[in-house]
């Protein structure tokens, strides 16, 4: 048996509705002969909405159990919670999902998570709860994130980067793989080939991959292919260091490039046309 408290989207319901009587009240009689208008049909002409968000409080839902003595033999038949439910009080799967995407999907800090969770729902959190949830929507997460890997590695092209990030002061690199639907986040304390590795989407990837020129890539079996800002990068280094006249006309080849592959994508082509890839 599960019982509740009325929420606050159904009093706004009520409170909506009592709003458009009084509305009709004020029309009752006509404005001009002061006729009785109560029982006269009328015709929506205008309508106006005001959205808001309800009042954000926690619901109790109280499951309760049951015993039942049969009538035959008298024994006691003693009914069960649900499996969710394994203590006196807890807290429900939305505010778990609430507080795991403040801290992971906003980046807030536990203590601020946690401050933000009292100030809006008047609940008391400790940061342990709120990083065994984290624990909880990992476990949960696990076969998503293994389908987005086996799927990236079955790609024909992805995106490789690595990039530092500090993880309770720590040096530790975050490593990045990505299709245009699809992107796959995982850290690790390597940055070379022992995390990719441990990771496992280049050992199984066998399209082209887009990443920098760092060496660990170049071990993997697939086609390779430079970022092109990486390059565009390699212009102006070269050209400000070396002073090679030729670089800057390189660098405007490669926009020249890709201004050109974007005109065509926009006219819903698959590739440039040879005469304008030859040219």
């Amino acid at each position: 048996m599960s019982c509740s408290t009325p929420d606050a989207a159904s009093k706004n319901c009520r409170q909506s509705r009592s709003n458009t009587s009084r509305w009709k009240e004020h029309r009752d009689v006509c404005r001009q002969c002061h006729a009785d208008l109560s029982t006269a049909v009328g015709k929506v002409v205008e309508r106006r909405q005001v959205l808001d968000v309800p009042q954000i409080r926690l619901l109790a839902h109280e499951h309760q159990l049951e015993v039942i003595s049969c009538p035959h033999c008298h024994t006691l038949n003693r009914g069960r919670f649900p499996a969710e439910v394994s203590a006196s009080v807890q807290y429900g799967p939305n505010l778990q999902a609430l507080a795991v995407y403040l801290h992971q999907g906003q980046l807030l800090p536990t203590a601020r998570t946690c401050e933000t969770l009292a100030a809006l729902c008047g609940c008391q959190i400790s940061e342990a709860t709120v990083l065994q949830w984290e624990g909880l929507a990992a476990e949960r997460l696990a076969p998503t994130i293994e389908r987005i890997a086996e799927l990236i590695a079955a790609s024909r092209l992805q995106h490789g980067d690595e990039t530092g990030i500090r993880i309770y002061g720590m040096l530790r690199w975050l490593h990045v793989n990505g299709t245009p639907f699809l992107t796959h986040l995982a850290w690790h304390a390597a940055r070379g080939r022992a995390a990719m590795e441990d990771i496992g989407i280049w050992p199984r990837f066998g399209g082209r991959g887009m990443h920098d020129r760092w060496a660990s890539y170049d071990a993997y079996d697939c086609q390779h292919s430079i970022c092109g800002v990486r390059l565009l990068r390699d212009c102006l280094a070269v050209a400000q260091q070396e002073y090679q006249p030729w670089v800057m006309e390189m660098h405007d080849f490669l926009l020249a490039l890709h201004d050109a592959c974007q005109e065509w994508s926009l006219r819903h082509l698959s590739a440039v046309p040879a005469i304008e890839r030859d040219e």
